[in-house]
Formats: structure tokens, sequence, C-alpha cells
């Protein structure tokens, strides 16, 4: 009986993880388990009832029914009543012979089932997708074989083999989902519908982030040639398109995204809520499957070395993912431990690791008992075990009071040393702080990539200066007004044509003026503002560069335009947008912005074009409409 309840606990819990294949809700779990279990327990009293009672049943009339487990019990259930019904006795020097052997049968039967069952599982796991995951071919097993067939050949028709397989992939993952191009076609045919040519609604990516995915494709498809490039992460073509759900329409989550990380580099990724920021981190982390495109993390390909992959990342997900009754040593015990450390080094390292979240005096306690900053600095203290090779950080800061915020900067920040981070936040001090490069994403696209000094210039709308005087009257604030803009004139030219512009009405002494970067010499801005303090009863001033935020929120706004359809210049991308902020003619943008449409001298204003000219051109377009 021990040995028949040991095997048959063992076949249970076989039986329940084939069952977990198919099923992803407990409720429904709960549910179809019981309906299995009374379904076979009537059907199998029928049966079992007509066996017994039939005087020509045999042993190989049983075998049928010896399908699912159930029945494999019902059969030993029914010899035991039935030897107990005749006064038989089962001993140990007989029960391997009464019957005919139905006992040993009956439990060699289950070690079939066992491990049946137990194959079907893992197979099923890695080949379906229930809840979250990502999904291997039907035929994976047979891929370290084929690979080792290949490599048996000879290293010559292995390499011509290799070649022609990279070709093949980079012909996949460089083209456009049809998807992407018919949604593109209907909209810039809605929107432009005088533009003629196979190219004029052809959907393409910004000239930046265009570079970025051709340097990608060129280290894939020339790895030796590019041998001193340390290129660890490589995102080539990433998209994703959720299916219709509940009436609702499918949605493009991630269009076409390509990038690059090295090693020692953390990599920001910016962009509103709902950008497609968390979902393409999803699919880096195995969370869910790519429509389309892959990613290499060390050579090892997203769709197919997953549980590889698995051994050297580390991941701070956007919402906490913990264990209340575990207390936050536990937690980094648990996950160094699937980092493969033991012993001594498990725990120094959490302790250090401990330590640098400064959460030494807490971590024996119970992480239920934990504040949110608290909670969020273990989920990063989580991701640093074991020093993985790979770092995925999602909004890693949120919730955190300034003083441990800056702290944890200081622990990303040390811990880049051999690194490649991926970073997400909607702080941009953060950006500014942790990040080498940055790439800002809208509409599931990225917009622009670039270190942050490249996107300050690129967009950014020049200086801001700030004034403060002792001398709080309005008259005076004019007076600081007309200096300020005297200040920045091209020679030879009259006050109003300087770029240098009030943003709000003096509060307090307190002025604020947006001056062109191209008007700035800081050097001469300094000995006259410092010269003429007394004078102008100035008591501080101070000039500062475009921030990161104002990058930020001016991408945001022109992706919103073109997204919500407003834009009605003849500008296909925010391309051509960078071009207008460089002084280049979009159609009759300009043309209509600046003379009413009745063919003014639009050379002439073309420079004097701003950044908010274009963010509010939509609208003054449609007050005028």
């Amino acid at each position: 009986m021990v040995v028949f309840f040991l095997v048959w606990g063992h076949l249970m819990v076989a039986f329940g993880f084939f069952m977990s294949a198919f099923l992803s809700r407990m409720r429904t779990a709960m549910a179809i388990t019981f309906l299995f279990i009374l379904i076979m327990w009537i059907v199998g009293g029928v049966l079992f009832q007509q066996f017994l009672t039939n005087p020509n049943t045999t042993a190989e009339s049983y075998y049928p029914l010896m399908v699912l487990p159930p029945w494999v019990m019902f059969r030993w259930v029914y010899f035991l009543g039935l030897s107990s019904a005749v006064g038989e006795p089962i001993l140990g020097s007989n029960w391997t012979t009464v019957g005919g052997g139905t006992l040993p049968n009956v439990i060699l039967i289950m070690c079939i089932h066992w491990v049946v069952f137990m194959t079907l599982y893992w197979y099923l796991e890695n080949v379906m997708v229930v809840g979250h995951g990502t999904s291997k071919s039907c035929c994976f097993c047979l891929d370290s074989c084929l690979a080792n067939k290949k490599n048996s050949n000879g290293d010559d028709a292995a390499t011509e083999g290799d070649k022609k397989k990279t070709n093949n992939d980079i012909l996949l993952l460089d083209r456009i989902p049809n998807k992407v191009m018919q949604e593109h076609r209907v909209w810039s045919e809605k929107m432009f519908p005088n533009k003629n040519g196979a190219n004029g609604h052809v959907w393409k990516r910004p000239h930046d982030v265009e570079k970025e995915h051709q340097r990608i494709i060129k280290l894939h498809q020339n790895p030796k040639k590019n041998s001193v490039d340390n290129t660890r992460v490589k995102i080539m073509s990433m998209h994703k398109v959720f299916p219709a759900s509940g009436g609702n329409p499918e949605k493009m989550a991630v269009k076409c995204v390509s990038f690059g990380v090295q090693s020692k580099e953390c990599f920001g990724l910016l962009g509103h809520n709902g950008a497609g920021k968390t979902t393409l981190l999803n699919m880096l982390t195995g969370l869910y499957p790519a429509t389309s495109g892959t990613t290499f993390v060390d050579g090892l390909r997203l769709d197919k070395d997953m549980s590889l992959i698995y051994a050297k990342m580390g991941v701070c997900p956007q919402h906490d993912i913990l264990w209340e009754s575990l207390t936050g040593r536990h937690h980094i015990q648990f996950f160094g431990r699937l980092k493969g450390l033991s012993g001594a080094v498990l725990e120094s390292e959490t302790d250090t690791v401990l330590r640098s979240v400064n959460l030494s005096g807490s971590g024996d306690r119970k992480a239920g008992g934990y504040s949110g900053g608290m909670k969020r600095r273990l989920s990063v203290a989580n991701s640093l075990i074991g020093n993985p090779d790979v770092v995925y950080m999602d909004e890693p800061s949120t919730g955190l009071d300034p003083a441990s915020k800056h702290q944890l900067w200081d622990v990303i920040s040390a811990s880049k040393a051999g690194k490649s981070m991926i970073l997400t936040t909607h702080s941009m001090e953060e950006a500014d702080v942790l990040c080498d490069r940055i790439a800002i994403m809208a509409g599931g696209e990225l917009q622009c990539i670039g270190r942050s000094y490249e996107l300050k210039r690129r967009f950014g709308k020049g200086y801001t200066a700030t004034i403060t005087s002792m001398n709080k009257t309005k008259e005076h604030a004019v007076t600081i007004e007309n200096y300020m803009k005297s200040l920045f004139v091209q020679e030879g030219q009259d006050v109003s044509t300087s770029s240098c512009q009030l943003l709000e009405d003096s509060i307090g002494g307190v002025s604020k003026f947006e001056i062109s970067r191209n008007d700035v010499v800081l050097s001469k801005v300094f000995q006259k503002l410092n010269s003429d303090m007394v004078e102008l009863e100035i008591s501080d001033w101070g000039i500062t560069e475009t921030t990161l935020e104002e990058v930020f929120l001016k991408l945001a706004a022109l992706a919103e335009l073109f997204h919500d359809k407003t834009f009605k210049s003849e500008a296909m991308s925010l391309d051509d947008i960078d071009g207008a902020l460089n002084g280049q003619l979009i159609g009759g943008m300009q043309k209509e912005h600046f003379d009413g449409g009745d063919g003014g001298d639009v050379e002439k204003n073309q420079e004097k074009l701003t950044n908010d000219d274009i963010l509010n051109w939509g609208d003054s377009k449609e007050t005028k409409e």
C-alpha cells in the first residue's frame, strides 16, 4: 500500500502538471477538475461493474480503461475490495502473483503514465503559451540534433549554412510588417490625397532611428568584421500586435523597434503612458511573444534560447512581484540561488545588495510590512543579485523619496560595470543622470535616439534666462524686458527682431526669457550682465540650456498631432518636422503660417519658424478655417 500511494501521488502531480498546460485561470481549473473527477467516478463505476459481473472478463479487457489515471486507481481499489469479499488475503509474499499479477501491473502502468504525462507536460510547456510566455517551434527538440549533424559535416559546410541562414534572417528582420505599411498607407492617403508616387505613402523610421537599425543589422550580418564592437543586446525590428478581444480592435503596441545596447551602457527608454515601453520590456523578458522580429543577447536568440537568456538577465518589473510572507533577505537569497550562488558567497552577496539599497536594517522583516518605497528597492535588489550580464529596469525609482532615489541612482551607476542596462522612466532627471543614450517612444515606435546633449541640441528651444530684480514694479519689469531684448539682437537690426521673448509676466521681480541658441555667446552674456547688475538693480540671474523634459514634451506633442490627424502640413514624419526646426521648407506650412496664404516672402520668414510655431500651427490652422 505504501508503494501504491507513493506512485499514485507522483502520478497525480504529473497529471496536474499536464492539465495546467491547457488552463490559465484558477477558477476554470477548479471547475474542470471537479467535473473531470465526477465524470470519471460515474462512468468508471458503471464500466467496472460491467466487467466484474461478466464471467468472460480477462486481464486484457481492462487495458482500454488504463489510459486515464483515475481508472487505473479504480482497478486497484476494485481488486482490493473483491479480494476482501472472497476472503483472499494479500500478503508481502503473494501480492505480486495474486490475481494473475494485477497489483504489480497496475503500479507498472502508473509508472508509465508518470513518464508519459511528464514528457507531454515538458513538451507542451515549450510549444504552447498559456497566460504569459514565449513558445518554441514544434520541432524544437530536434534543433540540437540538426546543429550537431551540421557541425559534423565540416566547418566549411557549417559556415556556409550559417551564412545562408543569417542572410535569410536579415531579409526577414529588415522587412517592415504588412500591417504597418497598410495602416500607414490608409492614414497618409486620407491626410495627403495629393501625394503621388510609390514612395509617397511608405512608412519609414526617423533618420537617426533608421541609422541605428542599419547598424544593428550590419552587426548581425558580419559579426566577425565587427568583433571590436561590444554590443551585447541587439533588438531587431521588434513588433507586437495584440489581437482583438472584448469588442475592442487589435492594438499595435510596438512598431518595428530596433536598437543596440553595449556593455557598460545604460540605455534609457522614455515615453508617455501607453507608448509601448513596458510591452517592449515584457517581450525582451519572455513574458509576451513578439509578433515579428527578435532580439539577440550575447548571440542567444530570444525566440529560441530564452532558457539560456534567463540565466544572464535580471529584471525589475514595473509592479513589485514579492511574497508577503518572506523577508527581504529571503527574497534576495531566492533570486541569488536561481543565479547559481550558494553558501558563503550567497550570504556575502545578499548583505552587499541589502546594504546598497539601504535595507540592511529591514532585511529580516517580512516584505508584507514594507512600505511602497522599500518594496521598490527590494525589487531593484532582486534584479541585481548574481551580477547578471543584462538588466531590465521598468521605472525603478517610482515611489521613492528624494534621498532614497539618489542613493538608488548611485547603486545603478555603480552596477553598470560589465552590464548592459535598459531602463524606462518618467523622470527626465533620472534619465539625464543614469542613461548613456536615450530613445523616446510614442505610438509604439521610436521617435528619436541619441545622447542626452544631442537630443537637447536637436530639439531644444535654446536657452532660458532668469532675471531677479530688487525693484518689483511693473515699470522696472518693462525696463528689464527691453534690456534683455537689446542684449540678444543682431547688429544693425531693430529690437523687435530679437529672439529673446518674455515667457511669462514678471512675478515678485522674477522674469523669465527664452532665447535662441544661435544668438547666445555665453562669455559676452556673462560679462554684460555682471557689469550692469548694479545699474539695473539685478540681485540674481541665471541662464540654463534646454532640459530633457522640454524635448520629451515636444516630441510627445508632435506624435500626438500625427496620430490624432490634426497636423495639416505635408510633413509625413518627425524627420520632416525636424527639418522644419532646422529651417527647411515643409510644403505650404510656412507659407500659410507667415503670409496667410497670400504668397508672401517665405524665404525671408523661413528662419523665424520656432518650435512653438510648429506645435501651435495645427491649432492656428483650425481657427483660420
